[in-house]
């Protein structure tokens, strides 16, 4: 019968399908889970590869499992479930991933962030691009009231004309759409004119007059 020590053991289980490591080996030798046949010289233990092989088989097979006789066995460590399970394979080592960012380096990318926050600001407001808020809402609304305004007295002068168009002869619904769409219009363009050449704009008839006639209407039929 051959001694083998704990490295070569280790390899010869593992021809047999018995896959463990050396460390695993050693702790069970201690604990007296597989039997020590010997020790060399320098006090090493030796192990027959036949009878180890025997004792692991036996221990993990869950029908020769046995409880624990003594209060050591039953206080065996995690992983040795029962007192007589062995863990064949070593912990898996795994990396932890990837390292978080330092402190320090989350400050520069915060300070980079600033930088260039701070420059897209100077360059907006050079070149004017920037409107705050409140200035823009109040022009918006300063516009529509004007618009509302301009259109209502356009269409309060409209009313004349109105009444003769309706007066004339009796109207169709559809002339009378064409009527108000018409007038519509160019109530509205009277007003953008008119806004316009208040704030310094220019068009090509260069008119400011909000009573202004509109383009020609359908021709009324004589009564």
């Amino acid at each position: 019968m051959s001694l083998v020590g704990v490295s070569d053991l280790a390899r010869e289980l593992a021809k047999l399908g018995d896959l463990v490591g050396k460390g695993t080996l050693s702790k069970q030798a201690t604990a007296g889970k597989i039997p020590i046949a010997g020790r060399d010289a320098r006090g090493s233990p030796l192990f027959d590869v036949a009878a180890v092989h025997q004792a692991r088989a036996g221990n993990l097979n869950p029908l020769m499992r046995r409880q624990p006789d003594n209060l050591e066995q039953a206080s065996a460590p995690a992983g040795d479930p029962a007192g007589g399970g062995v863990d064949d394979e070593e912990p898996e080592r795994r990396s932890a991933g990837p390292r978080p960012p330092s402190a320090l380096v989350e400050q520069q990318k915060l300070e980079k962030q600033l930088k260039n926050r701070l420059l897209l600001r100077r360059v907006g407001e050079d070149e004017g691009l920037f409107i705050l808020r409140r200035e823009a809402e109040e022009t918006n609304t300063t516009m529509a009231r004007q618009t509302r305004d301009g259109v209502t007295a356009q269409f309060a002068d409209y009313a004349g004309k109105l009444y003769a168009f309706v007066g004339q002869q009796p109207r169709s619904e559809a002339e009378l759409r064409v009527w108000l769409a018409e007038h519509a219009g160019a109530a509205f363009d009277e007003v953008e004119k008119a806004i316009a050449a208040e704030q310094g704009d220019e068009f090509e008839d260069g008119s400011d007059s909000l009573d202004v006639e509109p383009g020609p209407v359908a021709p009324a039929r004589a009564a």
